[in-house]
C-alpha cells in the first residue's frame, strides 16, 4: 500500500476555521478607473493605493487607463461594503468581474447611493496623495 501525500499542506496561516480567517477587505479607498478614450466602461474596486492599483491594471491590457475618481471610507471593510452594494446595482451592466458598461458619473451616482443607504461617510480623495 502507497501512502497518499497531498500536494499542498495548510499550514493554518490562510483560511481555515479560526477567527479573522479568509479574504480581507481590500482596502479603504473605492476607486473608479476607466478608459481614456471611451468613457462607457468602469471598474469599481477598493484597494489602499489606487494609483498602484491603477498600474497593475494598466499592464494587463493596451488600452489607457485613467483613475476618475476615488472615495476614502473610514475603513477598509466599510469601502468593502459600499463597493459591493455599487457592484450588485450595477449588476445588469456588468461587462465581467468588477467592470461594468457604464460612465464614470454612472458609477459615482451609485456609490454615492450606496454610501447614503449605508450610513457611512466616504469623502472625495486625491489619488496622487496615496
Amino acid at each position: 500500500m502507497v501512502d497518499v501525500v497531498p500536494l499542498y499542506r495548510s499550514t493554518g496561516r490562510r483560511g481555515g476555521s479560526r477567527a479573522g480567517a479568509g479574504r480581507k477587505p481590500a482596502g479603504r479607498f473605492i476607486y473608479v478607473l476607466r478608459e481614456v478614450e471611451e468613457d462607457q466602461v468602469c471598474k469599481i474596486g477598493a484597494t489602499h493605493k489606487p494609483r498602484a492599483r491603477l498600474s497593475c491594471h494598466q499592464v494587463s491590457t493596451w488600452r489607457p487607463l485613467m483613475i476618475a475618481g476615488v472615495f476614502a471610507a473610514p475603513s477598509a471593510r466599510d469601502a468593502w461594503l459600499i463597493k459591493q452594494a455599487a457592484h450588485k446595482a450595477l449588476a445588469t451592466a456588468r461587462v465581467t468581474a468588477d467592470w461594468f458598461r457604464v460612465t464614470a458619473d454612472q458609477a459615482f451616482a451609485q456609490i454615492v447611493a450606496a454610501d447614503e443607504a449605508s450610513g457611512v461617510t466616504l469623502v472625495a480623495f486625491d489619488p496622487s496623495r496615496d
